[in-house]
């Protein structure tokens, strides 16, 4: 068996642990969140303190969370993002074009973003891209930065604690050295 093919295998036994964990983690995100716990009201929240974001943009964003009834607080704050912030815009749209090169560039670019939302989520964009492209060391060593203080940035920020574990010890399995 070649390392790829034990690389598969652990994939498919990690993803279906990933994904038993995920669906805990995001039913738990999503009942803080609508209890004004979470990522995405302490997003809402401070829109007021971001002057650069129009006026028009900041209620749009309001008004459609009061307005989302049962959905994906994680997706609405990463949609959120992208309309405050361009470069992220572009970033995301090059992951979804499955441009990981140039994604993970651009998102690395704003980890220092000063929006402390974006900086986690361009984080979070690079270590994707940077797995995608099979940069596995590089991307475990992201992944352990973000998470540093036990991971309060990633939680406080994003939704993404789940899938950061993942993505960890994935990176850690794909390392292993095989006799």
């Amino acid at each position: 068996m070649n390392r790829k093919d034990r690389l598969g295998g652990a994939l498919y036994l990690f993803v279906g642990c990933a994904t038993a964990v995920s669906a805990v983690a995001s039913t738990a995100d999503t009942a803080v969140a609508r209890g004004g716990e979470g990522p995405v009201d302490r997003f809402l929240t401070g829109l007021d303190s971001t002057a650069a974001t129009p006026v028009e943009a900041r209620q749009m964003l309001r008004a459609k969370w009061s307005q989302c009834d049962g959905c994906d607080p994680a997706e609405f704050l990463t949609q959120a993002l992208a309309v405050m912030s361009p470069k992220f815009r572009e970033g995301l749209d090059a992951y979804d074009a499955d441009e990981y090169e140039r994604c993970a560039k651009l998102m690395s670019d704003l980890r220092s973003d000063a929006d402390p939302f974006v900086a986690v989520h361009a984080a979070v964009y690079e270590i994707k891209s940077l797995v995608a492209l099979e940069q596995l060391v590089e991307a475990g060593q992201r992944i352990r930065q973000l998470a540093e203080g036990g991971g309060a940035r990633v939680t406080a920020y994003s939704y993404f604690a789940a899938e950061l574990e993942f993505l960890d010890g994935f990176c850690l399995l794909a390392d292993l050295q095989y006799d």
